[in-house]
C-alpha cells in the first residue's frame, strides 16, 4: 500500500501518540479504517493488502503505536479504558470524522473490545482478525477445554508478571528460554501454514532477548499484558448491541475472523463468546494463518467481503446475508438461515444433496446461476459456506407467494421469540397478517396455528423433554442462588410427583417480613395439567413478596401435606404465625398437621363469595364485609349484633366457620392490613399465561419475574429518601392530613394523649404504641391520633413506626439478586444428578361425571351437515374437542 504521511499528536494527559496513513488520500476515502497492532508489534506491521484493492474500495488506513510501542510514549496508567481514548483522541486529532471504522489484529483485539464499551457512538464498523479471547470473562465457563494448556499457561503468566516481574524478565532473557521460538517455526504454536508465513516476514523486534533486557521495552509488554489477560471490569458478552448507539441506529457492525486451525487461540472460545452476542457476523475460514495480516491474499479478502460488499454499510440487521467463509453452528441452523435467506429475498431453491458432510442447493429454475454449498467443519456440527454464486438469472414468473421455503417449522423458528418469557403469544389471525406484511408470504390459518405450535416448542420446550431436565434446573438454582432449597417427588417408575421451589435470597430475607403468609393454588393447563401451589408474604411497602411454589398433581390432602412439609424448612411454626387461604379442606388439614401453633385465617374475599352463594341477594353481606375489617372488638360486636338481629341463619353460618379466623378484631394473631389471599391471587393472575408452559420453563418464568422484582425494587428502594417506606408514608399523610383538621389534643404525660373529635374520645400511648383506635396496635405505625399527638410535642412521626415498615429493612429485604441459571449448554452437572431419572406424570381423568354428549349449536337443528374434516386433540390424539378442554388421561 502507498505510504502517505507520519507523524505524532499530543494527547490531554501529555503524551504523544505516533502514526503514519496509508491508502487512499483521507479526502477521497470512501472508508476511514484505524488499524490497532498486536502484542510486540507497531504501526510498521504487516498488513499486506493489494493496492489495487484499496484504491478500488477507496480506504484510507491510519496506522498508530499503541502507547509505550515504536515511537508513542508509555503510559504509565495504561488501562482497557485508556486504550479506547487513546483511539478516540487519535480519530479526533487527524479530523477524520465523528464515526470511523475499527479493526484490531490479535492481541489488538482488546482495544476493539474496550472501544465497543467506553465509545460505540464512534464506531462505523468493526473486524477483530484471530482475536485473543481472556479465559477469566464469565462468558467463558471453565468447562469449555478445562483441561487445555493454554488456560494454564495465560493464568501462571499473568500471576508471574503480577507479583514478579523481575523473575519474569530474568527467565524470558535466559538461553534455556527462548522467547523467540514464536519466529522459530514452533509447531506447537503455530500450524503449517503459520510457519510458511514466518519465513518471509521480518519477525517481531520486540521479542529479542536484547531488547527484553531494557526495562522500558519490558515494561510496556507487561503492562499490555496484564490488561489484556487479566481482570477486566467489564464482560465483553454483556456489551449491548452496538448498531444501536449514535446518531444513524442500525449502521455499524462487528465482524470476528478466527482461523479454523489456529493453535494460539483456538476457535472453541469464538465460538463460545460469538455465539452470545447475536449481532457479531462470524467468520471462520478453515486454512488461516494465525500471522493472517502478513497475507496479501486472506487481508484482501476480508477487505473485499467487508467493503466491497457493503457488509459494513448494510449493517446488523442485515445478519443473514451469505457469503463464503460463514459458518453455522449446526446444520439446524444452516437451514434455517438460507431459507429465510429465501424468503427474504424472494426466491425458492431446490436441494441437490444432503448427507452428514455436505449441503448443497441450486435455484429452483435449472437454468439459473445461483449455488450454494457448504460442508461440515472437520469432525464439528457446525458448516461452512464454501462456494456461493449470489447471482440469480431467473425472472421473477417462477415466484409463488406460499413460498416452499416457508414452512410451519421454519417460520416458527422465525417468531418463536414472541412466546418467552411472559410474552402474551401472537394468535393464528395475527399471524396471517404479520407474514404477508413483513415477509411477503401468505399463509392460511390451518398452518398459522401450526407456526404457532411450533413456535411455542422452541421458545420453551416440549412438555416431556421438560421433566428430563428438572434435576439439573433445581441442582443450577442451587449453584447460581446458594442457600435455595429444592425437592422434587417421583413415583415409584421415575414418574414425576411433585416439585418444591425456593431462592435463597427469598428465604433468607423472609425475616424481614411480617409473619402474615398467604397461601393458594391454580389449575396448570399445560399437557400433563397438574396444579401451582404457592406461598407469599408481603414486603414493608405493602408489595407482594414471594417465598415458595410447588407443583402437584392437584389439590388434595397429599399435595398440600407434603408443601407445607417442605414450607417449614423456611418457615417456621410460631404462635405468631398466621396463614391466609380460602376454605379448601385440603389446606386445613395440611396446616393442623404441620403448624399447629400457627393461626389460620380466611380469605374475607372467599368467605364473602360463599355468602353470597348461600344467601342470595341479602343485604347484610356489606355489614360481614365490614365487620371482619374493623379494629376494635366493641366495633365488632355492634356489627354482628346487627347481622344477627336480622338474619340468624347467616349470623350462625359465620359463627359456625369461627368468627376468629375471619374477622381483624378477634383474630388470635395480628394479620395487619392482610385480610385476603390476594397476594397469591395476585401471583396466580401474574402466571396465568405461564402456566400453560413446561414444568421447567414455569419455573424460569417464575425465576425470571422475581429477578426483575428483586433489581426493581433494590433500585426503588435504594432512591426513597424518607425513613419509612412510599405506601407507609402515603398512608400516614392522609392520616396526618386527618389530624390537623379535625383533632384535639390534650396532653396526659411525656406518653399518654387524649385526643378527641367531636364526641369521640381516643387514648394515645406512645411509648407503647397504643391507641383505643388499636389501628397504631394493629398496623404498626400511627394512626390519625398518634400523629396528632407526636406533632403536639413536636416529635417526628416516623419514630414510631414499626422496623418491618423501615426503608432500612425494606432495602435489606432486596439486597440480594435472584440469579438465572445460564445457558444449559455450560451447565456443570455432577453425575450423580445426571444419572437422576424424572419421567412426565400419568395423568388422571378429573373427578366427577363425564361429559358424553356435546351441546349441539343452534345451526345444527333441522339441519344437513357438509361433511367436514376431522379434527383431533393435539394432547391425546381424540377427536371431538381440543387441548383446551381436554381431560383425558395420558
Amino acid at each position: 500500500m502507498e505510504e502517505h504521511l507520519q507523524g505524532r499528536i499530543k494527547l490531554h494527559d501529555g503524551r504523544y501518540l505516533a502514526y503514519k496513513e496509508r491508502g487512499v488520500p483521507k479526502d477521497d476515502a470512501k472508508f476511514t479504517i484505524v488499524l490497532v497492532h498486536g502484542f510486540g508489534s507497531s504501526k510498521d506491521m504487516n498488513f499486506n493488502v493489494s493496492q489495487e484493492l484499496v484504491n478500488e474500495i477507496g480506504i484510507y488506513f491510519v496506522l498508530y503505536d499503541r502507547a509505550g510501542y515504536g515511537e508513542s510514549d508509555p503510559n504509565p496508567k495504561r488501562s482497557l479504558k485508556s486504550e479506547a481514548y487513546d483511539v478516540q483522541e487519535l480519530a479526533d486529532g487527524l479530523e477524520i470524522g465523528s464515526r470511523f471504522y475499527l479493526i484490531g489484529i490479535s492481541m489488538g483485539s482488546y482495544t476493539v473490545w474496550s472501544c465497543l464499551k467506553h465509545i460505540p457512538q464512534r464506531l462505523a464498523g468493526v473486524a477483530m482478525v484471530a482475536p485473543v479471547v481472556n479465559f477469566r470473562w464469565p462468558s467463558i465457563p471453565k468447562s469449555l477445554m478445562p483441561k487445555d494448556y493454554r488456560r494454564e499457561v495465560a493464568k501462571w503468566s499473568v500471576w508471574i508478571a503480577n507479583y514478579f516481574p523481575g523473575l519474569l524478565q530474568w527467565l524470558v532473557t535466559q538461553n534455556m528460554f527462548s522467547t523467540t521460538s514464536m519466529l522459530e517455526k514452533n509447531p506447537v504454536y503455530f500450524n503449517d501454514q503459520d510457519i510458511e508465513v514466518l519465513k518471509h516476514i521480518k519477525g517481531f523486534p520486540m521479542l529479542t532477548k536484547e531488547k527484553l533486557r531494557e526495562r522500558g521495552v519490558f515494561g510496556t509488554l507487561r503492562s499490555d499484558f496484564l490488561v489484556a489477560f487479566g481482570d477486566w471490569d467489564f464482560d465483553p458478552a454483556d456489551l449491548p448491541d452496538p448498531s444501536l448507539s449514535g446518531p444513524e441506529k442500525g449502521s455499524s457492525s462487528v465482524h470476528v475472523w478466527q482461523g479454523y486451525e489456529d493453535k494460539v487461540m483456538p476457535f472453541q472460545l469464538q465460538r463460545c463468546l460469538c455465539r452470545k452476542l447475536p449481532w457479531i457476523r462470524y467468520h471462520e475460514p478453515r486454512l488461516t494463518s494465525r500471522i493472517i495480516e502478513a497475507c496479501v491474499s486472506e487481508t484482501s479478502s476480508i477487505l473485499d467481503q467487508q467493503y466491497s460488499s457493503s457488509a459494513f454499510s448494510t449493517g446488523l440487521s442485515d445478519a443473514d446475508s451469505l457469503f463464503i467463509g460463514k459458518i453455522f453452528k449446526d446444520k439446524d441452523e444452516m437451514v434455517f438461515t438460507l431459507r429465510m435467506f429465501a424468503v427474504k429475498h424472494s426466491f425458492e431453491f431446490h436441494t441437490v444433496k444432503s448427507d452428514l458432510t455436505r449441503y448443497v442447493l441450486h435455484c429452483i429454475d435449472e437454468n439459473c446461476s445461483w449455488r450454494l454449498r457448504a460442508t461440515r467443519a472437520g469432525g464439528s456440527e457446525s458448516y461452512v459456506i464454501r462456494k456461493y454464486v449470489s447471482h440469480h438469472s431467473c425472472d421473477s414468473s417462477l415466484k409463488n407467494v406460499s413460498h416452499r421455503q416457508a414452512s410451519a417449522r421454519t417460520l416458527g423458528r422465525l417468531i418463536s421469540n414472541h412466546f418467552e418469557g411472559g410474552k402474551l403469544p401472537l394468535r393464528p389471525k395475527q399471524l396471517i397478517e404479520i407474514f404477508r406484511k413483513d415477509h411477503g408470504v401468505g399463509i392460511n390459518y390451518s398452518k398459522a396455528w401450526r407456526v404457532q405450535e411450533h413456535a411455542a416448542e422452541l421458545a420453551r420446550g416440549l412438555p416431556d423433554d421438560s421433566f428430563e431436565v428438572l434435576p439439573r434446573w433445581f441442582h443450577r438454582v442451587q449453584v447460581t442462588n446458594p442457600g435455595s432449597i429444592t425437592f422434587f417427588k417421583n413415583y415409584s417408575a421415575n414418574k414425576f410427583k411433585y416439585a418444591f421451589l425456593a431462592f435463597g435470597a427469598s428465604i433468607r430475607s423472609y425475616k424481614l417480613m411480617r409473619k402474615v403468609i398467604s397461601i393458594d393454588g391454580a389449575h396448570l393447563t399445560s399437557k400433563f395439567k397438574g396444579t401451582l401451589l404457592g406461598a407469599s408474604a408481603q414486603d414493608g411497602n405493602f408489595n407482594l413478596y414471594p417465598i415458595a411454589f410447588a407443583i402437584v398433581d392437584s389439590e388434595n390432602d397429599a399435595s398440600w401435606d407434603w408443601f407445607l412439609k417442605c414450607l417449614l424448612n423456611i418457615i417456621p411454626d410460631e404462635n405468631d404465625l398466621v396463614f391466609v387461604s380460602d376454605r379448601a379442606a385440603s389446606i386445613a388439614s395440611g396446616l393442623s398437621g404441620n403448624y399447629p401453633l400457627a393461626h389460620h385465617g380466611l380469605c374475607t374475599f372467599h368467605l364473602q363469595k360463599n355468602l353470597e352463594t348461600h344467601f342470595r341477594g341479602s343485604s347484610l353481606i356489606p355489614i360481614y364485609y365490614a365487620a371482619s375489617r374493623v379494629y376494635t372488638k366493641t366495633e365488632f360486636d355492634s356489627l354482628f349484633w346487627e347481622i344477627t338481629n336480622s338474619d340468624k341463619k347467616l349470623a350462625q353460618y359465620l359463627w359456625e366457620v369461627d368468627v376468629r379466623k375471619w374477622s381483624r378484631a378477634y383474630s388470635p394473631s395480628n394479620r395487619y392490613n392482610i385480610m385476603t389471599s390476594n397476594l397469591a391471587e395476585s401471583v396466580n393472575a401474574l402466571l396465568k399465561q405461564n402456566r400453560e408452559y413446561p414444568i421447567v420453563c414455569l419455573f424460569e418464568s417464575i425465576r425470571s419475574i422475581m429477578t426483575r422484582w428483586f433489581n426493581e425494587r433494590r433500585e426503588e428502594s435504594s432512591q426513597h429518601p424518607s425513613a419509612v417506606t412510599i405506601n407507609v408514608g402515603k398512608k400516614m399523610k392522609a392520616s396526618y392530613d386527618t389530624s390537623t383538621r379535625w383533632l384535639e389534643v390534650c396532653q396526659v404525660n411525656q406518653e399518654e394523649f387524649e385526643v378527641k373529635r367531636d364526641t369521640k374520645t381516643h387514648l394515645v400511648n406512645l411509648d407503647k404504641r397504643t391507641c383505643t383506635c388499636c389501628m397504631f396496635d394493629i398496623d404498626k405505625f400511627l394512626c390519625a391520633h398518634g400523629i396528632a399527638s407526636a406533632k403536639h410535642i413536636n416529635l417526628n412521626e416516623n419514630m414510631f413506626v414499626d422496623e418491618f415498615h423501615s426503608t432500612y429493612r425494606w432495602r435489606q429485604a432486596y439486597s440480594e439478586s435472584i440469579h438465572p441459571n445460564g445457558d444449559m449448554e455450560y451447565w456443570e452437572i455432577p453425575e450423580t444428578i445426571s444419572e437422576v431419572i424424572c419421567l412426565p406424570p400419568s395423568t388422571r381423568v378429573p373427578s366427577g361425571k363425564r361429559k358424553k354428549k356435546r351441546i349441539p349449536s343452534v345451526w345444527e337443528h333441522g339441519r344437513s351437515q357438509p361433511k367436514s374434516k376431522l379434527h383431533k386433540c393435539s394432547r391425546c390424539g381424540q377427536s371431538g374437542h381440543n387441548k383446551s378442554t381436554c381431560v383425558a388421561a395420558i
